[in-house]
Protein backbone atom coordinates (compact mmCIF):
# COMPACT_ATOMS: atom_id res chain seq x y z
CA UNK A 1 0.00 0.00 0.00
CA UNK A 2 1.70 3.40 -0.77
CA UNK A 3 2.65 5.14 2.23
CA UNK A 4 0.53 8.36 1.22
CA UNK A 5 -2.18 6.60 2.46
CA UNK A 6 -0.53 6.07 5.83
CA UNK A 7 -0.30 9.54 6.56
CA UNK A 8 -2.82 10.81 9.46
CA UNK A 9 -3.79 14.09 9.60
CA UNK A 10 -5.90 15.50 13.00
CA UNK A 11 -6.69 18.71 14.67
CA UNK A 12 -5.40 18.79 18.45
CA UNK A 13 -8.82 20.17 19.63
CA UNK A 14 -10.74 22.39 19.40
CA UNK A 15 -8.37 25.15 21.10
CA UNK A 16 -6.22 27.54 18.99
CA UNK A 17 -2.51 28.28 20.26
CA UNK A 18 -3.50 30.46 23.22
CA UNK A 19 -4.13 34.16 23.70
CA UNK A 20 -3.92 34.25 27.73
CA UNK A 21 -0.46 35.09 29.41
CA UNK A 22 1.13 31.68 30.63
CA UNK A 23 2.21 31.84 34.56
CA UNK A 24 5.99 33.46 35.22
CA UNK A 25 5.32 36.21 33.11
CA UNK A 26 6.59 35.16 29.60
CA UNK A 27 4.18 35.33 26.89
CA UNK A 28 1.93 32.61 24.61
CA UNK A 29 1.86 33.13 21.12
CA UNK A 30 0.23 36.02 19.97
CA UNK A 31 -1.01 34.98 16.76
CA UNK A 32 -3.45 32.81 16.53
CA UNK A 33 -2.85 29.29 14.79
CA UNK A 34 -4.99 26.18 14.04
CA UNK A 35 -2.85 22.81 14.63
CA UNK A 36 -3.00 19.96 12.98
CA UNK A 37 -1.09 17.16 14.55
CA UNK A 38 1.38 14.75 11.57
CA UNK A 39 1.33 11.11 12.11
CA UNK A 40 1.97 8.17 10.40
CA UNK A 41 -0.03 5.43 11.50
CA UNK A 42 2.21 2.44 13.10
CA UNK A 43 5.13 4.55 13.58
CA UNK A 44 6.38 4.73 17.07
CA UNK A 45 7.14 8.43 17.03
CA UNK A 46 7.17 11.02 14.24
CA UNK A 47 8.62 14.38 13.97
CA UNK A 48 8.19 17.25 11.18
CA UNK A 49 11.44 19.24 10.93
CA UNK A 50 10.93 21.69 7.95
CA UNK A 51 8.40 23.57 6.08
CA UNK A 52 8.54 25.73 2.59
CA UNK A 53 6.23 28.30 1.74
CA UNK A 54 4.50 25.62 -0.60
CA UNK A 55 3.83 24.68 2.60
CA UNK A 56 5.42 20.99 1.96
CA UNK A 57 6.81 19.46 5.31
CA UNK A 58 10.25 17.28 5.91
CA UNK A 59 11.24 15.29 8.88
CA UNK A 60 11.28 11.81 9.73
CA UNK A 61 9.42 9.26 11.23
CA UNK A 62 10.85 5.61 13.46
CA UNK A 63 8.93 2.28 12.83
CA UNK A 64 9.63 -1.38 13.22
CA UNK A 65 11.78 -1.64 10.49
CA UNK A 66 14.01 1.62 11.38
CA UNK A 67 14.22 5.11 10.82
CA UNK A 68 12.67 6.68 7.78
CA UNK A 69 12.41 10.34 6.01
CA UNK A 70 9.28 11.90 4.72
CA UNK A 71 8.09 14.45 2.70
CA UNK A 72 4.26 15.93 2.87
CA UNK A 73 2.92 17.72 0.63
CA UNK A 74 -0.54 18.26 -0.83
CA UNK A 75 -0.59 15.55 -3.58
CA UNK A 76 0.61 13.07 -0.63
CA UNK A 77 3.54 11.79 1.29
CA UNK A 78 6.10 10.22 0.16
CA UNK A 79 9.19 7.84 2.07
CA UNK A 80 13.04 8.93 1.94
CA UNK A 81 15.39 6.43 2.59
CA UNK A 82 18.75 6.80 1.39
CA UNK A 83 19.61 3.40 -0.56
CA UNK A 84 21.36 0.53 1.70
CA UNK A 85 20.83 3.36 5.27
CA UNK A 86 19.03 1.83 7.87
CA UNK A 87 18.48 4.97 9.41
CA UNK A 88 17.32 8.63 7.09
CA UNK A 89 15.66 12.24 8.43
CA UNK A 90 14.82 14.72 6.50
CA UNK A 91 15.79 18.04 8.00
CA UNK A 92 15.28 20.69 5.28
CA UNK A 93 14.11 21.95 2.22
CA UNK A 94 14.11 25.16 0.22
CA UNK A 95 11.87 26.88 -2.20
CA UNK A 96 12.86 24.69 -5.12
CA UNK A 97 12.09 21.47 -3.36
CA UNK A 98 15.54 20.40 -2.27
CA UNK A 99 15.67 18.29 0.54
CA UNK A 100 18.59 17.52 2.67
CA UNK A 101 19.17 15.58 5.75
CA UNK A 102 21.34 12.62 6.94
CA UNK A 103 21.41 9.20 6.87
CA UNK A 104 23.68 6.20 8.60
CA UNK A 105 23.63 2.88 10.68
CA UNK A 106 21.93 4.65 13.32
CA UNK A 107 21.00 8.29 14.84
CA UNK A 108 24.36 8.46 16.74
CA UNK A 109 26.82 7.95 15.18
CA UNK A 110 28.28 7.52 11.12
CA UNK A 111 25.83 9.57 9.76
CA UNK A 112 26.52 11.31 6.55
CA UNK A 113 24.83 14.45 5.00
CA UNK A 114 22.61 14.06 1.85
CA UNK A 115 21.08 16.17 -0.76
CA UNK A 116 17.66 14.71 -2.46
CA UNK A 117 16.85 16.68 -5.81
CA UNK A 118 14.91 15.58 -8.85
CA UNK A 119 14.63 12.03 -7.38
CA UNK A 120 18.35 11.90 -7.16
CA UNK A 121 20.56 11.50 -3.62
CA UNK A 122 23.82 13.33 -3.35
CA UNK A 123 26.36 12.45 -0.12
CA UNK A 124 28.56 14.11 1.80
CA UNK A 125 30.60 14.52 4.29
CA UNK A 126 32.95 17.60 5.90
CA UNK A 127 36.35 16.91 5.83
CA UNK A 128 37.65 15.31 8.74
CA UNK A 129 34.35 14.72 10.34
CA UNK A 130 33.21 11.15 11.63
CA UNK A 131 29.42 12.01 11.77
CA UNK A 132 27.70 14.90 9.41
CA UNK A 133 24.26 16.06 9.38
CA UNK A 134 22.91 18.15 7.44
CA UNK A 135 20.00 20.34 8.45
CA UNK A 136 19.09 23.06 6.42
CA UNK A 137 19.33 24.55 2.72
CA UNK A 138 18.87 27.72 1.01
CA UNK A 139 17.38 28.44 -2.38
CA UNK A 140 21.00 29.41 -3.50
CA UNK A 141 22.08 25.84 -2.57
CA UNK A 142 23.95 26.64 0.52
CA UNK A 143 23.93 23.73 3.05
CA UNK A 144 24.57 24.34 6.82
CA UNK A 145 24.55 21.41 9.63
CA UNK A 146 26.70 20.22 12.38
CA UNK A 147 29.51 17.96 12.08
CA UNK A 148 31.33 15.88 14.98
CA UNK A 149 35.49 16.87 14.82
CA UNK A 150 38.32 15.56 15.92
CA UNK A 151 38.76 17.30 18.82
CA UNK A 152 35.27 15.26 20.01
CA UNK A 153 32.90 18.13 19.88
CA UNK A 154 30.16 19.15 17.12
CA UNK A 155 30.82 22.10 15.21
CA UNK A 156 27.91 24.31 12.92
CA UNK A 157 29.50 24.03 9.17
CA UNK A 158 28.76 26.01 5.91
CA UNK A 159 28.59 24.65 2.67
CA UNK A 160 28.51 26.97 -0.41
CA UNK A 161 30.04 26.72 -3.65
CA UNK A 162 31.70 23.24 -2.56
CA UNK A 163 33.53 24.86 -0.10
CA UNK A 164 32.72 24.27 4.14
CA UNK A 165 33.15 26.62 6.62
CA UNK A 166 32.72 25.93 10.38
CA UNK A 167 30.11 28.11 12.06
CA UNK A 168 30.96 28.28 15.81
CA UNK A 169 29.96 31.33 17.92
CA UNK A 170 33.28 33.25 19.28
CA UNK A 171 33.83 31.33 22.40
CA UNK A 172 31.13 28.90 22.57
CA UNK A 173 33.30 26.13 21.74
CA UNK A 174 30.90 24.10 19.59
CA UNK A 175 27.58 23.89 18.85
CA UNK A 176 25.55 23.33 15.34
CA UNK A 177 23.71 25.22 12.59
CA UNK A 178 20.65 24.27 12.49
CA UNK A 179 18.98 26.71 9.37
CA UNK A 180 19.88 29.25 6.68
CA UNK A 181 17.42 31.73 4.70
CA UNK A 182 18.22 32.72 1.00
CA UNK A 183 20.00 36.20 2.32
CA UNK A 184 23.11 33.82 4.17
CA UNK A 185 21.76 34.38 7.38
CA UNK A 186 22.33 31.53 9.58
CA UNK A 187 21.11 30.23 13.03
CA UNK A 188 21.72 27.64 15.30
CA UNK A 189 23.41 26.56 18.80
CA UNK A 190 26.66 28.16 20.58
CA UNK A 191 27.69 25.83 22.98
CA UNK A 192 27.49 22.43 23.88
CA UNK A 193 25.89 22.08 27.62
CA UNK A 194 22.88 22.40 28.83
CA UNK A 195 23.49 26.43 29.53
CA UNK A 196 24.05 26.94 25.62
CA UNK A 197 22.51 29.48 23.75
CA UNK A 198 20.91 30.50 20.37
CA UNK A 199 22.87 32.52 17.86
CA UNK A 200 22.22 34.67 14.90
CA UNK A 201 25.12 35.11 12.14
CA UNK A 202 24.34 37.25 9.44
CA UNK A 203 28.38 36.96 7.70
CA UNK A 204 29.35 39.40 9.47
CA UNK A 205 29.03 38.87 13.36
CA UNK A 206 27.21 36.79 15.60
CA UNK A 207 24.38 38.15 18.17
CA UNK A 208 23.53 35.65 20.77
CA UNK A 209 19.51 34.28 21.16
CA UNK A 210 18.53 33.70 24.14
CA UNK A 211 15.06 33.54 25.44
CA UNK A 212 13.86 35.42 28.89
CA UNK A 213 14.09 33.62 32.30
CA UNK A 214 15.56 30.56 30.37
CA UNK A 215 18.15 29.28 30.96
CA UNK A 216 18.64 27.13 27.73
CA UNK A 217 17.85 28.47 24.06
CA UNK A 218 18.22 26.42 20.66
CA UNK A 219 16.96 28.51 17.28
CA UNK A 220 15.91 25.47 15.19
CA UNK A 221 14.72 27.22 12.19
CA UNK A 222 14.39 30.70 10.74
CA UNK A 223 12.61 32.02 7.75
CA UNK A 224 13.18 35.30 4.64
CA UNK A 225 10.85 37.50 7.00
CA UNK A 226 13.07 37.18 9.80
CA UNK A 227 11.15 34.98 12.34
CA UNK A 228 12.92 32.49 14.45
CA UNK A 229 11.61 28.89 15.97
CA UNK A 230 13.12 26.90 18.56
CA UNK A 231 13.22 25.44 21.74
CA UNK A 232 14.07 26.16 25.40
CA UNK A 233 14.34 25.47 29.28
CA UNK A 234 16.55 22.08 28.40
CA UNK A 235 18.03 20.24 25.42
CA UNK A 236 16.10 17.03 25.63
CA UNK A 237 12.67 16.43 27.07
CA UNK A 238 11.24 18.44 28.71
CA UNK A 239 11.14 21.60 26.62
CA UNK A 240 9.07 23.99 25.42
CA UNK A 241 8.66 25.46 21.50
CA UNK A 242 8.96 29.40 20.97
CA UNK A 243 8.82 32.00 18.27
CA UNK A 244 10.56 34.99 18.22
CA UNK A 245 8.87 37.73 15.61
CA UNK A 246 8.69 41.73 14.83
CA UNK A 247 7.01 41.57 18.48
CA UNK A 248 10.00 39.11 20.96
CA UNK A 249 9.74 36.42 22.32
CA UNK A 250 6.67 34.13 22.75
CA UNK A 251 6.07 30.38 23.67
CA UNK A 252 3.86 28.45 21.47
CA UNK A 253 1.58 27.30 23.37
CA UNK A 254 -0.55 24.16 21.83
CA UNK A 255 -3.39 23.30 22.50
CA UNK A 256 -4.39 19.96 25.21
CA UNK A 257 -0.99 20.80 27.00
CA UNK A 258 1.95 18.25 25.96
CA UNK A 259 4.43 17.25 28.11
CA UNK A 260 7.51 18.28 25.80
CA UNK A 261 7.54 20.06 22.89
CA UNK A 262 9.67 22.00 20.39
CA UNK A 263 9.08 24.36 16.98
CA UNK A 264 12.01 23.06 14.15
CA UNK A 265 10.84 25.08 11.10
CA UNK A 266 9.33 28.17 9.75
CA UNK A 267 8.08 29.37 6.45
CA UNK A 268 7.53 33.31 5.01
CA UNK A 269 3.93 32.55 5.66
CA UNK A 270 4.00 31.65 9.25
CA UNK A 271 3.56 28.25 9.31
CA UNK A 272 5.52 26.49 11.43
CA UNK A 273 6.22 22.53 11.67
CA UNK A 274 7.78 20.59 15.31
CA UNK A 275 7.04 17.61 17.18
CA UNK A 276 5.45 16.93 20.76
CA UNK A 277 5.50 14.67 23.60
CA UNK A 278 0.96 13.42 23.60
CA UNK A 279 -0.74 12.14 26.87
CA UNK A 280 0.02 9.08 25.02
CA UNK A 281 3.86 9.29 25.54
CA UNK A 282 4.33 9.17 21.65
CA UNK A 283 5.97 11.46 19.45
CA UNK A 284 3.89 13.55 17.06
CA UNK A 285 4.57 15.70 14.36
CA UNK A 286 2.60 18.79 14.04
CA UNK A 287 2.11 21.76 11.74
CA UNK A 288 0.87 25.30 13.35
CA UNK A 289 -1.11 27.87 10.72
CA UNK A 290 -1.81 31.53 11.08
CA UNK A 291 -5.50 32.01 11.46
CA UNK A 292 -4.93 35.70 10.46
CA UNK A 293 -3.02 37.65 8.32
CA UNK A 294 0.24 39.88 10.36
CA UNK A 295 2.19 42.51 9.63
CA UNK A 296 5.36 41.53 8.03
CA UNK A 297 8.64 43.55 6.13
CA UNK A 298 8.17 44.60 2.43
CA UNK A 299 11.62 43.53 1.55
CA UNK A 300 11.44 39.34 1.62
CA UNK A 301 11.15 36.80 -0.63
CA UNK A 302 7.58 35.11 -0.47
CA UNK A 303 4.70 37.28 1.14
CA UNK A 304 4.90 40.57 2.58
CA UNK A 305 1.56 40.74 4.85
CA UNK A 306 -0.08 44.32 5.60
CA UNK A 307 -2.23 44.82 8.54
CA UNK A 308 -4.91 42.94 9.98
CA UNK A 309 -8.49 44.70 10.57
CA UNK A 310 -7.44 45.64 14.15
CA UNK A 311 -4.18 46.92 13.56
CA UNK A 312 -3.84 50.72 12.93
CA UNK A 313 -3.58 50.58 9.43
CA UNK A 314 -6.94 48.50 9.67
CA UNK A 315 -8.91 51.24 10.77
CA UNK A 316 -10.83 54.00 9.89
CA UNK A 317 -9.72 57.49 10.50
CA UNK A 318 -11.66 57.98 13.53
CA UNK A 319 -9.79 54.95 14.89
CA UNK A 320 -12.56 52.65 14.95
CA UNK A 321 -12.06 49.35 12.87
CA UNK A 322 -13.64 49.13 9.26
CA UNK A 323 -14.12 47.59 6.43
CA UNK A 324 -12.63 49.35 3.36
CA UNK A 325 -15.46 49.42 1.62
CA UNK A 326 -17.74 50.54 4.16
CA UNK A 327 -17.98 51.83 7.06
CA UNK A 328 -20.72 49.79 8.05
CA UNK A 329 -18.98 46.45 7.00
CA UNK A 330 -20.12 45.13 10.51
CA UNK A 331 -24.07 45.44 10.70
CA UNK A 332 -25.66 42.64 9.57
CA UNK A 333 -27.35 42.49 6.14
CA UNK A 334 -31.12 42.77 5.45
CA UNK A 335 -33.42 39.95 4.82
CA UNK A 336 -33.59 39.27 0.90
CA UNK A 337 -36.04 41.07 -0.39
CA UNK A 338 -36.41 43.86 2.11
CA UNK A 339 -35.08 46.36 -0.46
CA UNK A 340 -36.66 44.05 -3.59
CA UNK A 341 -35.29 41.51 -5.82
CA UNK A 342 -33.91 44.36 -7.93
CA UNK A 343 -31.50 45.67 -5.46
CA UNK A 344 -30.25 41.84 -5.15
CA UNK A 345 -29.70 41.24 -8.51
CA UNK A 346 -27.78 43.99 -8.85
CA UNK A 347 -26.06 43.08 -6.08
CA UNK A 348 -25.00 39.76 -6.87
CA UNK A 349 -24.30 41.24 -11.05
CA UNK A 350 -21.71 43.71 -9.25
CA UNK A 351 -19.92 40.39 -7.43
CA UNK A 352 -19.89 38.45 -10.88
CA UNK A 353 -18.77 41.13 -12.64
CA UNK A 354 -15.74 41.31 -9.76
CA UNK A 355 -15.72 37.73 -10.05
CA UNK A 356 -14.60 37.49 -13.67
CA UNK A 357 -12.59 40.36 -12.99
CA UNK A 358 -10.56 37.99 -11.18
CA UNK A 359 -10.63 35.16 -13.81
CA UNK A 360 -8.93 37.63 -15.90
CA UNK A 361 -6.34 38.44 -13.74
CA UNK A 362 -5.53 34.74 -14.14
CA UNK A 363 -5.84 34.58 -17.42
CA UNK A 364 -3.16 37.69 -17.55
CA UNK A 365 -0.81 35.61 -15.26
CA UNK A 366 -0.52 32.79 -17.51
CA UNK A 367 -0.22 35.07 -20.38
CA UNK A 368 3.12 36.92 -18.84
CA UNK A 369 4.16 33.15 -17.72
CA UNK A 370 3.87 31.68 -21.26
CA UNK A 371 5.58 34.61 -22.53
CA UNK A 372 8.38 33.40 -19.76
CA UNK A 373 8.32 30.00 -20.88
CA UNK A 374 9.07 31.22 -24.64
CA UNK A 375 11.87 33.55 -23.67
CA UNK A 376 13.54 30.52 -21.86
CA UNK A 377 16.88 28.80 -23.25
CA UNK A 378 17.67 25.51 -23.39
CA UNK A 379 19.83 26.55 -19.92
CA UNK A 380 16.68 27.23 -18.09
CA UNK A 381 15.14 23.55 -17.47
CA UNK A 382 14.25 24.17 -13.59
CA UNK A 383 13.28 27.73 -14.50
CA UNK A 384 10.61 26.33 -17.13
CA UNK A 385 9.59 23.60 -15.01
CA UNK A 386 8.62 25.85 -12.21
CA UNK A 387 7.03 28.05 -14.17
CA UNK A 388 4.92 24.72 -15.52
CA UNK A 389 3.92 24.16 -11.78
CA UNK A 390 2.68 27.88 -11.78
CA UNK A 391 0.58 27.68 -14.67
CA UNK A 392 -1.04 24.66 -13.34
CA UNK A 393 -1.85 25.96 -10.02
CA UNK A 394 -3.03 29.13 -12.58
CA UNK A 395 -5.67 26.73 -14.03
CA UNK A 396 -6.59 25.00 -11.37
CA UNK A 397 -7.65 28.91 -10.04
CA UNK A 398 -9.48 29.25 -13.35
CA UNK A 399 -12.01 26.64 -12.52
CA UNK A 400 -12.17 27.74 -9.29
CA UNK A 401 -13.17 31.43 -10.22
CA UNK A 402 -15.63 29.92 -12.68
CA UNK A 403 -17.34 27.76 -9.49
CA UNK A 404 -17.04 30.75 -7.25
CA UNK A 405 -19.01 32.69 -10.49
CA UNK A 406 -21.52 29.98 -10.80
CA UNK A 407 -21.85 29.55 -6.92
CA UNK A 408 -23.43 33.50 -6.37
CA UNK A 409 -25.39 32.99 -9.14
CA UNK A 410 -27.20 30.17 -7.28
CA UNK A 411 -26.82 32.40 -3.94
CA UNK A 412 -27.83 35.70 -4.48
CA UNK A 413 -28.12 36.73 -0.80
CA UNK A 414 -24.63 36.39 -0.40
CA UNK A 415 -24.38 39.10 -2.40
CA UNK A 416 -25.13 41.31 0.41
CA UNK A 417 -22.43 40.71 2.73
CA UNK A 418 -19.59 43.12 2.34
CA UNK A 419 -15.86 41.23 1.45
CA UNK A 420 -14.68 40.10 5.27
CA UNK A 421 -11.97 42.17 6.57
CA UNK A 422 -8.48 41.50 5.40
CA UNK A 423 -5.16 42.42 5.52
CA UNK A 424 -2.54 43.42 2.55
CA UNK A 425 -0.89 40.27 0.96
CA UNK A 426 1.68 41.25 -1.60
CA UNK A 427 4.25 39.04 -3.24
CA UNK A 428 7.71 40.44 -3.78
CA UNK A 429 11.52 39.67 -5.10
CA UNK A 430 14.09 39.27 -3.11
CA UNK A 431 16.30 42.27 -4.15
CA UNK A 432 18.93 40.27 -5.42
CA UNK A 433 16.56 38.53 -7.76
CA UNK A 434 14.98 41.75 -8.87
CA UNK A 435 15.01 42.52 -12.75
CA UNK A 436 16.41 39.07 -13.91
CA UNK A 437 13.55 37.88 -15.70
CA UNK A 438 10.42 40.85 -17.46
CA UNK A 439 7.85 38.44 -17.70
CA UNK A 440 8.10 37.07 -14.64
CA UNK A 441 8.22 40.44 -13.04
CA UNK A 442 5.10 41.30 -14.72
CA UNK A 443 3.62 38.00 -13.87
CA UNK A 444 4.08 38.80 -10.11
CA UNK A 445 2.98 42.34 -10.42
CA UNK A 446 -0.01 40.62 -12.09
CA UNK A 447 -0.36 38.42 -9.38
CA UNK A 448 -0.69 41.43 -6.77
CA UNK A 449 -3.38 43.40 -8.45
CA UNK A 450 -5.19 40.09 -8.81
CA UNK A 451 -5.29 39.70 -4.95
CA UNK A 452 -6.26 42.79 -4.30
CA UNK A 453 -8.87 42.28 -6.39
CA UNK A 454 -9.97 39.22 -5.15
CA UNK A 455 -10.02 40.58 -1.34
CA UNK A 456 -11.93 43.65 -2.85
CA UNK A 457 -15.16 40.97 -4.41
CA UNK A 458 -17.99 41.30 -1.36
CA UNK A 459 -20.03 38.67 -0.29
CA UNK A 460 -18.63 36.94 2.35
CA UNK A 461 -16.57 33.64 1.84
CA UNK A 462 -18.16 33.10 -1.32
CA UNK A 463 -18.92 29.33 -0.35
CA UNK A 464 -15.33 29.01 0.48
CA UNK A 465 -14.40 29.77 -2.90
CA UNK A 466 -12.55 33.40 -2.17
CA UNK A 467 -9.89 30.90 0.16
CA UNK A 468 -9.58 28.23 -2.73
CA UNK A 469 -8.76 31.30 -5.11
CA UNK A 470 -6.41 33.08 -2.76
CA UNK A 471 -4.69 29.43 -2.06
CA UNK A 472 -4.06 28.98 -6.00
CA UNK A 473 -2.80 32.44 -6.14
CA UNK A 474 -0.01 31.81 -3.30
CA UNK A 475 1.06 28.83 -4.98
CA UNK A 476 1.59 30.18 -7.95
CA UNK A 477 3.51 33.14 -6.92
CA UNK A 478 5.48 30.71 -4.44
CA UNK A 479 6.32 29.15 -7.72
CA UNK A 480 6.90 32.15 -9.70
CA UNK A 481 9.37 33.46 -6.81
CA UNK A 482 11.49 29.93 -7.10
CA UNK A 483 11.97 29.98 -10.76
CA UNK A 484 12.76 33.43 -10.70
CA UNK A 485 15.49 32.45 -8.62
CA UNK A 486 16.55 28.52 -10.16
CA UNK A 487 19.93 28.54 -12.14
CA UNK A 488 20.53 28.07 -15.29
CA UNK A 489 20.99 24.04 -16.07
CA UNK A 490 24.87 23.77 -16.45
CA UNK A 491 24.80 20.93 -19.00
CA UNK A 492 22.42 22.90 -21.08
CA UNK A 493 23.45 24.80 -24.40
CA UNK A 494 24.44 28.59 -25.06
CA UNK A 495 25.91 31.14 -23.44
CA UNK A 496 27.92 31.91 -20.15
CA UNK A 497 25.58 30.22 -17.29
CA UNK A 498 24.59 31.49 -13.69
CA UNK A 499 26.16 28.98 -10.70
CA UNK A 500 23.53 26.44 -9.64
CA UNK A 501 22.57 24.74 -6.33
CA UNK A 502 25.33 23.21 -4.76
CA UNK A 503 26.15 19.15 -5.69
CA UNK A 504 28.01 18.60 -2.77
CA UNK A 505 30.93 15.95 -2.88
CA UNK A 506 32.67 13.97 -0.21
CA UNK A 507 35.92 15.71 -1.92
CA UNK A 508 34.38 19.36 -2.16
CA UNK A 509 36.36 21.78 -0.09
CA UNK A 510 40.37 22.13 1.89
CA UNK A 511 38.52 21.43 5.11
CA UNK A 512 37.17 23.79 8.10
CA UNK A 513 38.09 26.69 8.15
CA UNK A 514 36.48 29.65 10.08
CA UNK A 515 34.18 32.07 8.36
Amino acid sequence: MPLKQFIALTVLGAALVGLVPSTGGVPRAADGYSVSTIDIPGSISTVANGIDILGRAVGYYTDSAGTHGFLASSSGVSKIDYPGAAWTAAYGINAAGQVVGAYGPNGAAGRHGFLLGDGKFSSFDVPGGTDTVARGMNSRGQIVGDFLGPDGVRHGFLLSGGAYNTVDAPESGGGSATAINDAGQIVGLAGTSANAKGFFYDSRSFSKVEFPASNYTEVLGLNNVGDLVGLIDNPQAPSRGFRRGANGFVVMELPDGPASWDARGVNDLGQIVGSFTGRDGKTHGYRATPTVLRDGPSESLGVTRLTDPSSPRGRGTDGNAQSSASANANASPRPAGERGDSSSQIRMGRVVRELESTRDGFRRISGALERAIMAASDREREREKLVGHALAALEIGLNDADAAIAYVKEHPDEARTEAPKSGRIEFTFPPADRGRNPSLQSGLNQLNITIRSLLQVPGGDLGGYRAKLLDDLTTAAAHIIAANHAPRDSRGRGGRGERGPVQPSAAAGAGPAKP
